[in-house]
């Protein structure tokens, strides 16, 4: 099968995403990955490849705004001939009110629309794609489960933004959920998915051959988006796979762990904040510093205090408290005592939260730490 075929492969751009939590950086946020969709683009005419494969999220259906929609269509029609594929995700399914229904796209713009597998055929080029859509913002089943390519005589390639459960580390909610043996099953040549924002090949163990991938998303949009964010090209010669990733991030997201362990004052925690900012060049990329440690009882933190007291040069600063205090609340969860009861009680609490629930998680530990200090006879002053 001599197929010669090559495409750009996005996903996860969320334009217009609302990011509330942001205050005023929010903003700068939505500016930013306009302007990386600009430059997807810009790479997609420069490479000179066949097509633009987006699997998903391309925008927030709930936010999305007429003039951004109408942006995206002028750009996908200055990149005539290229045909642009689009497989709906999570936040922007095909419902009775989708954009992609309401709106008239260019004719090198082909949706998938259904909630299964459907095949456009690009005829010169010998490549059958299938592709799937999300119906809704929580699809559950498995769009593979039983799935089997045709087409023989095509270069099959497998198209949707779904979470595969056995292979790497989802780093979000699981919608469509597959496993890797499907996409074996199915018999495709090659995947092409979204969902994940996390740069991701799959392959079987052991194997150099990779059977597909997920490019992550083009542009961060919060703090567990660390890493290089980027596109994928791709380019098919015969039985050959060439991937290559393009960078195209704005904005990078910075995390960093402060242990406390061994700070007796809040201006010994001042001071290292600051020299962290200043030796790492963080004022310009957003910033997240998480408190860590076991630390004196006396010293109570005001982290809003912190955070503008150290944060007046950044682009923007969040400071999370994980610190402990001197006393372990495992210590007294066994204790026959109305303290151990609570400590107990909450501690439970806070192991049956999700990990990836982290305001609830940090409303419970922020009540596990005023309840032990009231217990404690301690003075309850604002922590957070």
């Amino acid at each position: 099968m001599a197929v010669e075929f090559s495409f750009i492969h996005t996903s996860n751009l969320h334009l217009n995403m609302e990011n509330p939590e942001m205050g005023d950086f929010s903003g700068r946020l939505k500016d930013s990955l306009l302007e990386v969709f600009d430059l997807i683009i810009s790479l997609t005419r420069r490479e000179k490849v066949d097509a633009l494969f987006i699997a998903g999220d391309l925008f927030e259906a709930k936010t999305v705004s007429g003039e951004t929609l109408n942006y995206i269509r002028e750009k996908f029609e200055s990149l005539k001939p290229v045909n642009i594929f689009i497989s709906p995700g999570s936040s922007d399914p095909i419902t009775e009110d989708s954009p992609y229904l309401r709106l008239q796209w260019p004719e090198n713009v082909y949706v998938f629309k259904k909630n299964e597998f459907t095949t456009h055929l690009l005829e010169e080029k010998k490549v059958a794609i299938h592709g799937f859509a999300h119906t809704s913002e929580d699809f559950q089943e498995n769009p593979l489960e039983g799935y089997k390519v045709g087409n023989e005589d095509y270069f099959n390639l497998l198209f949707f933004n779904g979470s595969i459960t056995d292979v790497g580390y989802p780093d979000q909610k699981i919608t469509a959920p597959f496993r890797f043996h499907n996409i074996l099953e199915s018999g495709a040549d090659y995947v092409a998915l979204g969902h994940f924002h996390r740069v991701q090949s799959l392959k079987r163990k052991g194997e150099k051959t990779i059977q597909g991938c997920y490019p992550g998303s083009p542009q961060g949009t919060r703090f567990t988006d660390e890493g290089e964010k980027g596109i994928l090209k791709v380019v098919i010669s015969g039985n050959r796979k060439d991937i290559t990733f393009l960078p195209t991030a704005r904005i990078k997201f910075n995390n960093i762990n402060l242990n406390c362990g061994d700070m007796s004052n809040k201006d010994d925690i001042v001071n290292c904040l600051k020299s962290i900012i200043q030796e790492k060049n963080l004022a310009k990329n957003p910033t997240q510093i998480t408190l860590k440690g076991k630390i004196e009882k006396e010293l109570v933190l005001d982290i809003e205090k912190l955070r503008q007291e150290v944060g007046k040069d950044c682009l923007y600063l969040e400071i999370k408290n994980k610190t402990r205090h001197e006393y372990d609340p495992q210590e007294f969860k066994d204790e026959r005592t109305v303290r151990g009861f609570f400590a107990k009680k909450t501690l439970g609490r806070i192991e049956a939260t999700p990990q990836d629930d982290e305001k609830n998680r940090e409303i419970l530990q922020l009540a596990l730490k005023y309840g032990l200090d009231s217990f404690s006879g301690k003075e309850v002053k604002k922590r957070w």
